[in-house]
């Protein structure tokens, strides 16, 4: 068996990401079982983690349900393929398409000061956790109205935990030119959406 509540071990089936955190060779070595929430990996058996026993033991009916819409920053611009300049237009978008919600952004740990300027600069509000922003909520009792991103994937154990709780798990869909062809950020893309109703992805 392989565990994994990340995208490390998922990824690894390309990528070599696993590599930093088991310390393995490229090639993945023989296992059984992936024991993960990622249910659609081609080629290999899986043991699917619904998240059921957490969400029962972690979720409860007093949650306070708010009318905020959470948008998980990524650092997409970093070293990525996302300029600066184009992550900033798809936040702007964002808070012009959530209008009747008050929006709040979750920083990302590594993104740098040019995006707390201009978050300041256009009036949205912004946090800082240290934690998962699963186990925010869950800390704080809070239901939010909205949760998005454009990749993150808190989409996709958000929408095991809380999707039937009234909150909408909406997936960001850049178009492909925003990802200047660079196949792991346009496969972890495709793959996020794959968990994401379809009706709960927003085109830009």
């Amino acid at each position: 068996y392989l565990i994994d509540e990340k995208t490390s071990i998922y990824l690894k089936i390309k990528y070599i990401i696993i590599n930093k955190i088991f310390k393995l060779d490229y090639n993945l070595p023989k296992v059984e079982y992936f024991f993960t929430y990622f249910y659609k990996i081609n080629n290999y058996k899986i043991k699917k983690n619904s998240l059921k026993y957490f969400k029962k033991k972690y979720i409860s009916k007093d949650f306070k349900k708010n009318n905020v819409t959470y948008f998980l920053g990524q650092p997409l611009y970093n070293d990525g393929p996302i300029s600066l300049d184009e992550y900033k237009k798809i936040i702007i978008k964002i808070k012009h398409h959530f209008t009747n919600e008050k929006l709040i952004y979750i920083l990302h740990r590594h993104e740098n000061e040019e995006i707390f300027k201009f978050l300041n600069k256009n009036n949205i509000q912004y946090i800082s956790i240290n934690e998962p922003f699963e186990i925010f909520l869950i800390k704080n009792k809070i239901l939010p109205k909205n949760i998005t991103s454009v990749s993150s994937t808190a989409l996709v154990t958000c929408n095991l935990l809380f999707n039937n709780n009234e909150s909408n798990i909406v997936k960001i869909e850049v178009a492909k030119h925003y990802y200047k062809g660079v196949e792991a950020y346009l496969f972890i893309d495709s793959k996020i959406k794959e968990y994401i109703d379809i009706n709960n992805i927003i085109k830009l």
